[in-house]
């Protein structure tokens, strides 16, 4: 049996900022699917298990960070990347953000390229869904500001 295509969940109440993340990681042939709210991220994820998260931090209801706390059981379960975008974040959010292997932060504005660069390089190094990533294995943000 062949491993499913890979999928990307983008989370972000700014159709634009949605749209062009879909466009690019599309283009750079990586399935894409948006949603607005965390909560329907939520759900999306359980139903459709994607390989990368992409979350705004502010969102409506339940905020990005909020999210990445309810994802990190599931991440146990079926380990996936969470990055996290934002203008704007307190030094103890992103310091938290930064702590696992499993997510990534990522400052608005960002380069679309950089952000599809992290999702490929995640995608063409994660560990197959039975084994635990390495740590040293995760993509490196550094130099997208």
């Amino acid at each position: 049996m062949s491993k499913p295509e890979p999928l990307v969940l983008s989370i972000d109440d700014d159709p634009c900022v949605g749209r062009v993340i879909q466009l690019k990681l599309e283009a750079d042939g990586i399935r894409t699917i948006r949603t607005i709210t965390a909560e329907d991220g939520l759900q999306t994820i359980r139903e459709q298990h994607p390989d990368v998260v992409i979350t705004d931090v502010k969102l409506p209801g339940l905020s990005g960070i909020e999210l990445c706390r309810v994802l990190e059981p599931l991440q146990v379960a079926r380990p996936f990347l969470v990055i996290v975008l934002t203008s704007r974040i307190d030094p103890e959010s992103q310091i938290w953000v930064e702590s696992s292997a499993l997510r990534r932060f990522v400052s608005k504005p960002f380069s679309p390229r950089a952000l599809a660069g992290i999702v490929r390089q995640h995608l063409d190094h994660s560990s197959p869904p039975d084994q635990t990533p390495c740590p040293g294995s995760q993509p490196s943000i550094s130099g997208l500001d």
